[in-house]
């Protein structure tokens, strides 16, 4: 069986920001001087220097800071995950409106969030090759950390953001299911994963046995049934808030960046529970694990108490919204680990097209995420 060791570093504990200079001749370098004098020269003037942000390689965009001789430093994304293939262009571009409409709303109400910049042709997103590009100015900082004042300076703007959001008006239907997996299906990959089992088994079919039979088989049917016993009323939301949405001067929230398109369906708590789990996951990775100490009951709940203060400052939470906060946690990765899981085993084909590597690590988080969700009790 695979050890799961729980609070461990992942992608979104590296918080400092750095950019990686490209000199003049470096064709990157040209393909953003083109965009800029193309798209935007009447915001930024040569000479042009261009410095890429460093980071994992693969992700679904390119971002550059972008400085001239005059005018403000501008900070320009390449959209690689919105390629421009003629049958996705218009549900690419449908996207991008209602990306640029969520942070019109935020920013009209004071949130801190990025300000797009239009281009020549007053679009605030360009097509230029074969992706699409948007530029916002520039916003100094690193990502989330894991210090108490953060973590509450960006709860409190979670409040603000879900408060305002109920107000906005263009937040397109969600397909939301309250129990997004059958559990019996469960049964079907422990069958799938003991015939590879018995045959020439794979790191990945060793984790998956792990994590069928000692995380989803005891824990599932409780989360099912948890579930089932609240109720709460669909709400409109921003999804996808982690920390590396977040940019900060020394403890001080610069900006919440990166905001996705608004969805009308889910309940507001299940947005508000993945971004407690990942914000205060990575305060104990912070001052706990990186520093070889373990993490006692008393100082999660103290990060968890800190949260909810800093949230309930701007908006209001229920007694028992709190309560289900660990159920919420449970039941999203749950989902994320048994979609995994389909993947690998071929019961559902992953469009994104991940190698099994990158399958393993991903169903290794989640299940670590299962066995945190529990010490979220407040």
């Amino acid at each position: 069986m695979t050890q799961i060791n729980l609070w461990q570093p992942n992608d979104h504990s590296i918080w400092r920001v750095g950019y990686d200079p490209l000199s003049n001749d470096n064709p990157e370098s040209k393909t953003v001087e083109d965009v800029v004098n193309k798209h935007y020269s009447g915001h930024i003037f040569k000479p042009i220097e261009v410095e890429r942000l460093m980071g994992k390689e693969g992700g679904s965009s390119i971002n550059y800071k972008v400085k001239g001789k005059d005018g403000p430093v501008i900070h320009l994304k390449n959209f690689l995950r919105f390629k421009c293939d003629p049958d996705r262009l218009n549900r690419e571009i449908e996207t991008l409106d209602r990306v640029i409409a969520v942070a019109d709303h935020l920013v009209g109400r004071g949130i801190k969030t990025f300000t797009f910049i239009e281009a020549k042709d007053g679009r605030r997103y360009v097509r230029e090759g074969d992706s699409q590009w948007m530029a916002s100015i520039f916003i100094e900082g690193d990502h989330y950390k894991g210090t108490l004042p953060q973590l509450q300076q960006f709860a409190k703007e979670l409040g603000r953001i879900d408060k305002s959001m109920q107000s906005f008006q263009n937040a397109i239907d969600s397909e939301y299911v309250e129990i997004p997996f059958k559990p019996e299906i469960l049964r079907e990959l422990k069958d799938l994963n003991k015939k590879a089992m018995s045959e020439n088994p794979s790191e990945m079919d060793h984790l998956a046995q792990t994590v069928i039979n000692e995380i989803l088989e005891p824990m599932l049917q409780g989360i099912v049934e948890g579930v089932k016993r609240y109720s709460f009323e669909p709400g409109i939301t921003v999804g996808n808030i982690h920390p590396h949405h977040t940019l900060y001067e020394g403890d001080d929230l610069k900006a919440v960046s990166d905001p996705e398109k608004a969805s009308f369906g889910y309940p507001v708590i299940e947005q508000i529970s993945f971004s407690a789990h990942r914000f205060i996951r990575q305060a104990i990775v912070y001052m706990f694990t990186c520093h070889g100490v373990e993490p006692n009951k008393e100082e999660i709940k103290r990060l968890m108490d800190g949260f909810i203060k800093g949230y309930i400052k701007e908006n209001n939470l229920s007694a028992k919204e709190i309560e289900a906060i660990p159920l919420m946690i449970a039941k999203t990765n749950a989902h994320k680990a048994l979609r995994i899981l389909q993947y690998h085993y071929g019961l559902e084909i992953d469009t994104m097209g991940r190698p099994v590597e990158k399958l393993q690590s991903e169903l290794y988080k989640f299940a670590t995420h299962i066995r945190e969700a529990e010490h979220f009790k407040v």
